[in-house]
């Protein structure tokens, strides 16, 4: 293959993933906008600016579609994780840390999410992106705190652990979803309350934690 066979193929890569992507940035627009049930190819297309062909060219359907926004939202909160995880830190400010950042995470993407978990109530024992998540997020804080500790957790410091974890994105969800009050998701008070609850929450366990990062 030559040169410029291999140039013109990269270009028209390039071309498609930027309409890939502009395509899903116009989902994440619209889902700010409306309900995830009533929104069509036509108007994704519409927003984007592409034609319905170039849509169904990289997305089977719609729930295709769909799925491809919550993944991307999914990677980019992965990449924050890992770089939280990878971090030295002592507890309490890693449990701070933990707790904003996944707060952050979902306020930033709420509309996404909020579709996600509307989608969840509706089919509660599929197993979903974001339950998978979930559980990849919290097998990798029981593994930092084991590194912390130098030792294992134990069965009862696993549930309780377990439960923050829960307490803590239920809460989100609970206010993404239904938004009960006082305290709104994009309150700055919601934030420093929710992560003083968890940090809170977990800190008997590492009371006794030798001193220093792990």
């Amino acid at each position: 293959m030559s040169d410029s066979v291999v140039e013109s193929l990269s270009a028209q890569q390039a071309r498609s993933k930027r309409t890939r992507d502009q395509l899903i940035a116009a989902g994440y627009r619209l889902l700010e906008k409306q309900s995830l049930t009533t929104i069509t190819v036509a108007d994704i297309t519409q927003e984007a600016g592409f034609s319905i062909g170039a849509f169904y060219r990289r997305f089977e359907n719609r729930d295709v579609f769909f799925d491809a926004l919550l993944q991307a939202a999914l990677e980019e909160a992965a990449a924050t994780m890992q770089d939280l995880f990878e971090g030295k830190k002592d507890y309490a400010s890693f449990a701070d840390r933990f707790a904003r950042t996944i707060i952050q995470r979902h306020v930033k993407y709420r509309a996404v999410y909020r579709a996600a978990a509307l989608r969840g109530y509706n089919n509660p024992e599929e197993r979903t992106p974001t339950k998978e998540y979930a559980r990849t997020v919290l097998s990798r804080l029981r593994e930092w705190s084991e590194i912390y500790l130098g030792r294992s957790l134990s069965r009862a410091e696993t549930v309780q652990m377990s439960m923050s974890f829960q307490v803590l994105n239920g809460t989100i969800l609970n206010a993404l979803v239904g938004n009960p009050g006082p305290m709104r998701l994009e309150d700055p008070e919601f934030e420093n309350e929710l992560a003083r609850i968890f940090r809170d929450s977990l800190s008997h366990i590492f009371a006794k934690a030798r001193k220093g990062s792990p």
